[in-house]
């Protein structure tokens, strides 16, 4: 562990629980995150990068181990699994059919092949066929559960 290292960007509430050890944070960068995800979706058995090498992140448990490739090292990264994804798209048919609006794709996607079971909540709920076959994005098949808002 580096001492000097930069902390990690966290709420004050988090750093308590951490600190007080009833929180367990792995440091994972962001894009290794995701292309873990996607490779589990993906059926890959890894992801190979060189982000983290030489800081706390290799000494993860997600880390498989190290390799070096035409003399650079780079981290191999188990593919990452879900029991639960709780995903959010823009429009959902009733069949479990999602577009996504702007960056709702980011991990929604990756994680609605990812994960045992996928629970969509849509801003829209739509009937089945109203998103454009061509628009959608995460098929219904991927999806277990549409949240489907109560009327008020």
């Amino acid at each position: 562990k580096n001492p000097t290292a930069t902390p990690l960007c966290l709420t004050p509430e988090a750093q308590m629980q951490m600190n007080g050890g009833r929180l367990e944070v792995v440091p994972i960068p962001q894009g290794s995150f995701a292309e873990m995800i996607r490779a589990e979706g993906a059926g890959l058995g890894g992801v190979i990068t060189p982000t983290g090498v030489g800081t706390l992140v290799e000494e993860g448990e997600h880390v498989h181990g190290k390799i070096e490739i035409e003399g650079r090292t780079y981290l191999v990264e188990k593919p990452l699994r879900a029991d639960y994804a709780l995903i959010s798209g823009y429009n959902i048919d009733k069949a479990g059919n999602v577009w996504y609006k702007g960056t709702m794709r980011n991990f929604n996607q990756a994680m609605a092949t990812a994960a045992e079971v996928v629970i969509a909540e849509g801003e829209n709920i739509v009937e089945v066929g109203a998103i454009a076959h061509e628009d959608i994005v995460t098929p219904g098949v991927l999806v277990d559960y549409v949240a489907v808002p109560e009327e008020v």
